[in-house]
This record gives C-alpha cells, sequence and structure tokens, in this order.
C-alpha cells in the first residue's frame, strides 16, 4: 500500500501540466481487494523530471498505468494539461520495461508507427535527427531480434520521443542494460531532454538511477508507503 502526498513544487499561479488529487487503486483478486496507491496527491510542471524508486510490487508500475491513463483509479482524479484523464493521450507517451517494440518491424518503421497512427507523422530531415541523436541511423533498417538491448531500448525511446509528447513516462527503461550501456543510455537521454519542456516521469529500482535522472525522486517502501521524498533542485 502506498500513500504519498507531496506538497506542489510549480511556481505560484501557473497550472501544471500532471496533477494527481487523492489518487487510490484498489485490485480485485480472488482472495479479495487488494490495495495499491492510496492518497496520492503531487503536481508536475513542464520540464520537471520525477523518479520513482523503490523494490518490486510497492506499486510504481501501477501508478504508471494510472498516469498514462491505461488505468482508471479507484479514487480520486488524474488531471492532465487541464483536463480529466480518461483513457491514453498523443501528447503523453510511456517507454514499458519490454520495450513494446513490434517485432515485424525495422528501427525506423517502429519509430514512426505512432505518428502514422495520430497523423502527426515526422517529415525526413525530423527523422534523420532523431536517429541520429540516438546512434540508431546505421541499424535503421534492423530488425528488433537484430538488434543489442541498448539499441531496443534507445528504438523504444525513440518511438517515444517521435510522438513529440508533453509528458513522457518510463517504467524500469535501462533495467535490462549492462552497467557501461546503461551509462550510455542516461547521457543521450539527459541530452535529448535537456533543453526541451518535455516532463517525465521514471520509475526505477535504483537509487543511481534516479538520482541521475530526476530532479525530484520519492522513494517507496516495500509496505507501509513512501519513506522519503528527495527534493534536489528546489
Amino acid at each position: 500500500m502506498t500513500k504519498w502526498s507531496p506538497m506542489s513544487s510549480n511556481c505560484p499561479g501557473t497550472e501544471p501540466l500532471l496533477q494527481l488529487d487523492d489518487v487510490g487503486l484498489v485490485y480485485q483478486g480472488g482472495s479479495g481487494p487488494q490495495r495499491v496507491l492510496q492518497h496520492i496527491s503531487f503536481s508536475l510542471g513542464k520540464s520537471q523530471h520525477l523518479t520513482v524508486v523503490g523494490p518490486s510490487g510497492c506499486g510504481k508500475s501501477s501508478l504508471l498505468r494510472v498516469i498514462a491513463g491505461l488505468q482508471a483509479p479507484t479514487e480520486g482524479q488524474v488531471r492532465f494539461n487541464g483536463q480529466k484523464m480518461t483513457g491514453p493521450r498523443p501528447d503523453l507517451a510511456i517507454v514499458f520495461q519490454d520495450y513494446g517494440l513490434f517485432p515485424w518491424k525495422t528501427v525506423e518503421e517502429n519509430i514512426l508507427l505512432p505518428g502514422k497512427i495520430h497523423g502527426s507523422p515526422l517529415d525526413g530531415d525530423q527523422l534523420e535527427a532523431l536517429l541520429e541523436s540516438l546512434d540508431l541511423a546505421a541499424v535503421r533498417k534492423h530488425y528488433p531480434g537484430e538488434l543489442s538491448g541498448g539499441q531496443k531500448q534507445r528504438t523504444a525511446l525513440g518511438r517515444a520521443m517521435a510522438m513529440q509528447p508533453k509528458l513522457l513516462l518510463m517504467d524500469e527503461p535501462f533495467s535490462a542494460l549492462d552497467p557501461a550501456m546503461r551509462h550510455q543510455c542516461y547521457d543521450l537521454f539527459r541530452k535529448y531532454i535537456g533543453n526541451s519542456p518535455l516532463a517525465t516521469v521514471i520509475v526505477t529500482h535504483s537509487p543511481e538511477e534516479a538520482a541521475s535522472l530526476g530532479d525530484k525522486t520519492v522513494v517507496f517502501a516495500k509496505t507501509g508507503g513512501v519513506i522519503e521524498d528527495v527534493r534536489k533542485n528546489e
């Protein structure tokens, strides 16, 4: 069970990009209801980067699914860009832990797919710039089965960025990579978001990753709720 209600960090008078108000989530299982999230209230502004760290089973991924509109909260409300969240949105992207790439599509095709679905495809120059920034130009015609773990991760990130989202959610994004590749992806990610209004929420079990990628970090306990709310740049 997770309970978290930090203060807003947005500037006075500005509307937050993301607002959670007293959000709770209960799963109905075979052994009865199981409460996963309780009284989660926080806001996130443009260009803010929140990391959520904690062990498996503490509600981190459930929190992401609620924010993404993939799971309706049992209690409370999620608002995105001033509107109540009622389902997935094209200006909100999520990168799953298993990457979620289509194995029958090339790197380039995977990256271009969201734009085609939502009617806002990247033009040629935008695609080239994205492939170059993620060091994927040389494997653009390769299929996921031909890629390394780092290349798959960067392709998943490229597909999310191709949507030009306002908010990017990432679920244990670098957990399957070796240390050298993980730090390379950290550098690419920080470079990409450095001068962008993009906001991010990243869940991880790694305190090092949380410290490297977030300007705010919250630590979830296995049981008993949040044990620490860290505000590094405030």
